[in-house]
C-alpha cells in the first residue's frame, strides 16, 4: 500500500471504495436517467480533491501538460483555484520539439527583411 498517507489514501480509494462507487454510478445512470440518456450523460463521483498530490508534484504535471500542448494555462490556473491570465488560453508546445523526421536536419538560413 505504500509508505505515506497519500500512498495509503490513492490505495484505499482504488482497492476498496472504487469498485462500489463505480458500481453506484451504473445504477444511477440506469435509475434515474431516462433511457434515452443513457450513454450520453455521465455520472461519475469526483475524487479530485482527495487524491490530489502535493503542490510540487502538481505543479510538475501541470508544466508537462501545457509544454506538451495538453492543457492550456488557464486550464491549470482554474484547477488551482486561480484567476485566469492574459494569453492563457492557448495552447503551447515546447519550442524545442520538432518532428523526429526533421531531427538532426540542417537548419534552413533566416531571411533578413528589407529595412
Amino acid at each position: 500500500w505504500g509508505s505515506g498517507i497519500g500512498e495509503l489514501v490513492q490505495g484505499f480509494h482504488k482497492l476498496n471504495l472504487r469498485p462500489y462507487l463505480e458500481r453506484i454510478e451504473a445504477s444511477i445512470e440506469r435509475h434515474l436517467l431516462p433511457s434515452d440518456q443513457w450513454g450520453r450523460t455521465r455520472i461519475e463521483f469526483d475524487f479530485d480533491a482527495l487524491l490530489r498530490a502535493d503542490f510540487a508534484t502538481r505543479m510538475e504535471a501541470w508544466q508537462k501538460g501545457i509544454n506538451a500542448g495538453l492543457f492550456m494555462p488557464n486550464e491549470g490556473r482554474e484547477a488551482e483555484g486561480r484567476a485566469p491570465a492574459a494569453g492563457g488560453d492557448r495552447l503551447y508546445l515546447n519550442g524545442n520539439m520538432v518532428p523526429a523526421s526533421m531531427a538532426g536536419a540542417p537548419k534552413l538560413p533566416r531571411q533578413e527583411g528589407n529595412s
